[in-house]
Formats: C-alpha cells, sequence, structure tokens
C-alpha cells in the first residue's frame, strides 16, 4: 500500500518482492516451529514417564526437566565426591587389608580344633600368649605353621581337644582375638 492515496492499494513491483519475504518469513517460522516440535519430542522422549505422564504445558514440561537436570547433575557431584574418596582411602591405605587387626577363627571337627589367625606384620602380637591361652583350654596342639601373604602373617594352629575339656568355640574364639589384639602384649 502506498500511503496518501486513501484506500486503494497499488501494485508496484516491490509489493511482489515484499510478499515473496513475507512468505520467506512465514516459511522460515513454520520450518523453526516444526524443528521446535521434533527436538521437544526428542526431549521428552528421553525423560523419565514421571516427568511426562501429565499433560502439562511445553513451558511447564521445559520448567520441570530444567529442574530434573540440576536434580541428576547434584547426583552426578555427589556420587564424584564419594568415588573420589573412595579411590583416595585406597590409594592412602594401598592395602587395606593389612591395616586390619589381627582377626582369629576357630574351627572344631571331630575333636580336632582348626585355629587360624591372620596377623598384620607391622603390629604383630604376642604369638606365645596365643599359644599359652590355647594349652590354658585344655587343648594339645599337635602342628603351627606361619605364612607370610601380602604382608600379613597366616598362622594355621591345629590341635586336638582333650576328653575333659568342654570348650565353646564362639568363647575361644572371643578370648584368642583379645590376646591376639593386645598390642601392649607385644615384647
Amino acid at each position: 500500500m502506498v500511503e496518501g492515496l486513501g484506500k486503494a492499494s497499488i501494485n508496484l513491483p516491490l509489493s511482489v518482492s515484499m510478499q515473496k519475504a513475507e512468505k520467506q518469513v512465514i516459511n522460515r517460522e513454520i520450518e523453526r516451529r516444526r524443528e521446535m516440535r521434533q527436538l521437544y519430542a526428542s526431549l521428552t522422549s528421553i525423560l523419565p514417564i514421571e516427568l511426562v505422564k501429565r499433560k502439562r504445558s511445553v513451558p511447564a514440561h521445559l520448567l520441570s526437566t530444567v529442574h530434573y537436570i540440576k536434580e541428576k547433575q547434584e547426583n552426578i557431584k555427589e556420587m564424584s565426591t564419594k568415588r573420589d574418596r573412595l579411590k583416595k582411602l585406597f590409594d592412602t591405605n594401598e592395602s587395606l587389608v593389612n591395616h586390619l587387626s589381627n582377626t582369629v577363627s576357630v574351627k572344631f571337627c571331630n575333636g580336632m580344633v582348626d585355629i587360624v589367625i591372620n596377623s598384620c606384620l607391622e603390629e604383630g602380637f604376642a604369638f606365645s600368649q596365643v599359644l599359652d591361652a590355647i594349652i590354658k583350654e585344655g587343648i594339645n596342639i599337635e602342628s603351627c605353621t606361619s605364612t607370610k601373604i601380602n604382608n600379613r602373617l597366616l598362622h594355621s594352629i591345629h590341635s586336638e581337644v582333650s576328653e575333659k575339656a568342654l570348650i565353646d568355640p564362639s568363647m575361644l574364639q572371643r578370648r584368642l582375638v583379645l590376646v591376639a589384639n593386645t598390642w601392649s602384649n607385644v615384647i
């Protein structure tokens, strides 16, 4: 439309090019909206069903998606922190097992007693006091072997229970754990 001519319009060569420009703008907008629909559909397809199961507006879905992503990022940060702490703990204690206290296991079978003591080389314990405690329980020691495995000592004591002895395996184990973990006894 040309101003000054009232309501009558004059088609000038410029108006044809303006119509083409308007069509291009409209076509670009139609294409942009199509692409946005595809992207939105792609987004909703990868979100958990809980976020998209209710009918909501697109902005509401996008807002909940933003919150969901932030929540997941926080979870990732927390898990990364935990992972790093565990790695650091493992790295500083190359062999965490080597720093554990001395452990004792007691097994009874057909009048025989097998006692295994897993001890740390660095801390040590008075092995003779463990042997004395076993003998005081009325157990006859048949053989004893010690093996070094990964900076720990594995003591295996094979023994026989005398007929007079009434032995409670769990009590014997508790007593030997106490003796094996009393570092003041180490000479």
